[in-house]
């Protein structure tokens, strides 16, 4: 899985730098969640685009809890364009998501979409806690509503 993998990466980091095997060894995990973009398909909500798209009637779990679980595409390019310019020179892993956390239920409710069956889900939405990308790269991510209504347009 990823976190495993991201702890093997931390662990040979740590490592190999206390016994100075390595130099200039930096690596940058990025976190992304939900992507959305043009032609994103099977995450859950490229499913509920389409299920709009056919009249399909739109199931949600949780619809009141905040939300900050997506990322958009203009963020993650201008992340690692950043990255990649900068010539960042240190080890992190970063999540990406949005800013100012909307529930669904609004977020929906900005496209029109107020009819939905609430399902049960074992989990509720967890925050996505993205401050350290913003401060050291000095980004600042887009809003949850702002990617999420963009997406609606494409």
């Amino acid at each position: 899985t990823k976190l495993v993998f991201e702890r093997k990466i931390m662990q040979y980091y740590k490592i190999n730098a206390k016994l100075k095997k390595i130099n200039n060894f930096t690596f940058i995990g990025i976190r992304i969640p939900v992507l959305l973009t043009k032609n994103v398909e099977h995450n859950f909500i490229s499913e509920i685009k389409y299920s709009i798209s056919k009249n399909r009637k739109i199931k949600l779990a949780y619809p009141d809890c905040l939300y900050n679980s997506f990322c958009y595409d203009k963020d993650v390019f201008m992340i690692f364009k950043k990255i990649i310019f900068n010539k960042a020179n240190f080890s992190k892993i970063y999540n990406i998501a949005t800013n100012n956390p909307v529930s669904l239920r609004e977020l929906f409710g900005k496209i029109s979409v107020r009819d939905f069956q609430i399902i049960k889900y074992d989990k509720p939405p967890k925050l996505i806690d993205f401050f350290n990308i913003q401060k050291d790269l000095q980004v600042k991510l887009s809003s949850t509503e702002k990617a999420f209504t963009s997406y609606f347009k494409y």
